[in-house]
């Protein structure tokens, strides 16, 4: 029987272009048990910005309503093969003060390749138990605008940009209003570079974080030893998946923060300002 204990959350997420309605997904085949965690939703519906952090009512309410108890452990994975967004979701559940968080390694993919049970179109879950679970936000795994503003000129963290190479480099697309380039003094670390090989099992593409020792040389060139690290991308999406990675390869939480509003915001705040931008 399954342990009670155990909250499975399928925080599947994809690019609005791609159109696919995961949520449905979801329902057409699941891990037994699990439940749909959405980003979008779970989210500060007034922000300007997309997906941003709810207010901790907002994630307590979300979570009390999913049956997570204070003593769950909660499994987060995805069908997306690039951990979208259950990195997220675990950085999330770990701001949130839910230390007990795990991701599913290979998500979806990988459980389908080692033969495990899966459940189609089942009837709904049962309406949760009720529960206490309260939110008890960690400011420090979470960074802002003016934060990433300040630290231009201090320099006191390494700031890490998920994006690919030629969005850093300003030559990519970007969304309407959004600046081309960087944040000044950042560094390119594209989150591909700490995963593996992209498998399939069943239509259901997957990839591996890369071991320690992997990850450990990806990050080397650009991060000091020692200093604090804070990950950017587009939406902060990308930016969790080297949060995780840099976690799995021994890096403390203590150690890192994600910028929540990331290059959406500050390409759309600071654009035409050559102090704060570089290309």
């Amino acid at each position: 029987g399954r342990d009670a204990g155990v909250r499975l959350l399928d925080c599947s997420w994809s690019m609005p272009a791609e159109g696919r309605d995961l949520r449905e997904e979801h329902r057409s085949l699941r891990i037994p048990g699990s439940r749909f965690f959405d980003i979008d939703e779970c989210a500060d519906r007034t922000a300007r910005w997309p997906h941003m952090l709810p207010p901790a009512g907002v994630m307590q309410a979300y979570a009390r309503n999913l049956g997570v108890q204070p003593s769950s452990l909660v499994v987060v994975y995805d069908r997306c093969g690039n951990y979208f967004a259950s990195a997220r979701a675990w950085w999330m559940w770990k701001l949130f003060g839910h230390d007990d968080v795990r991701i599913l390694h290979g998500g979806l993919g990988a459980y389908l390749a080692a033969g495990l049970p899966v459940e189609r179109h089942p009837s709904e879950p049962a309406a949760a138990e009720p529960s206490e679970w309260a939110a008890a936000r960690r400011d420090s795994l979470v960074a802002s605008y003016a934060d990433m503003v300040a630290n231009v000129s201090s320099q006191k963290w390494d700031v890490m940009d998920a994006r690919g190479a030629d969005r850093f480099r300003g030559e990519g697309v970007e969304r309407e209003g959004v600046a081309h380039g960087h944040i000044a003094n950042s560094k390119s670390l594209p989150y591909g570079k700490v995963l593996g090989d992209r498998l399939e099992c069943g239509g259901i593409p997957y990839s591996f974080f890369l071991s320690p020792a992997d990850v450990q040389a990806a990050f080397t060139p650009v991060h000091k030893p020692g200093q604090r690290v804070c990950f950017t991308c587009g939406t902060g999406v990308s930016a969790a998946v080297l949060l995780a990675a840099f976690h799995h390869a021994g890096v403390p939480l203590e150690k890192m923060s994600l910028y929540d509003g990331s290059w959406t915001e500050f390409g759309t705040l600071s654009k035409g300002n050559s102090a704060l931008i570089h290309q």
